[in-house]
């Protein structure tokens, strides 16, 4: 029956479904091959963003949070586009700079979402609901310049891209998985993973944040395959 609550599995799933829109409210060709939309949401984009849109190649010259950014490239977008869903990497920290490794040449690899193995879970079938409880570390973190960036940067083209994707993640939580969250625990990792000298948790220069969080979790469905 501990099969039926496939943790990792519900996390793959809801982060590799998740629709970040960027609604395009206008769009401004700027006359100098950049365009600058304005959007409620900037999602996880940030300065130095790379896109693939529709075939064409865009870079993201400047941003401000949940306001406007501005594209160089052609043609002009007017329309909602989709952002990429992140990477999801659940493994030790061991494994997952094995991942980043294996990835290194991938253009879509940042932003990713790290899930801390191994976790704990709690199991309750005493009431009507059988429900499980893991408590899980989800670290959202994209690539970062330490050695020439100033906290105000770490949080502009990290901490803030960061928190809007956390917050994307957290409503389909609640809409698809848990429909009920009381308690979770933000931390800001500026630099993250340092500990002394060079040695870091994960080999490359990232900030992001934290999400310490317990998802109650009831019977997920397994479709069985015939042998």
């Amino acid at each position: 029956m501990i099969r039926e609550y496939d943790i990792v599995g519900i996390l793959r799933k809801l982060i590799s479904e998740m629709q970040l829109v960027i609604e395009v409210k206008s769009s401004v060709d700027n006359t100098d091959g950049t365009f600058t939309i304005q959007t409620c949401n900037t999602q996880y984009l940030n300065e130095c963003s790379i896109l693939s849109i529709n075939g064409n190649d865009y870079f993201v010259s400047s941003i401000e949070k949940d306001s406007e950014v501005t594209l160089t490239g052609s043609p002009v977008l007017t329309d909602d586009f989709i952002l990429p869903a992140p990477l999801f990497i659940p493994d030790t920290p061991q494994g997952a700079n094995s991942q980043l490794i294996d990835r290194k040449t991938e253009i879509n690899r940042h932003p990713f979402v790290w899930l801390l193995e191994n976790f704990p879970t709690n199991y309750d079938f005493s009431g009507a609901a059988n429900v499980a409880e893991p408590r899980i570390r989800l670290f959202f973190l994209n690539a970062a310049i330490e050695t020439e960036w100033l906290e105000d940067e770490h949080r502009k083209n990290c901490i803030d891209p960061m928190i809007n994707l956390t917050d994307a993640f957290l409503l389909d939580l609640v809409k698809k998985v848990s429909g009920k969250l009381e308690k979770f625990t933000i931390t800001n990792r500026i630099r993250f993973g340092t500990i002394k000298g060079d040695k870091k948790i994960l080999n490359e220069d990232l900030s992001g944040v934290e999400l310490d969080i317990v998802i109650p979790v009831k019977k997920w469905s397994i479709k069985c395959v015939e042998c």
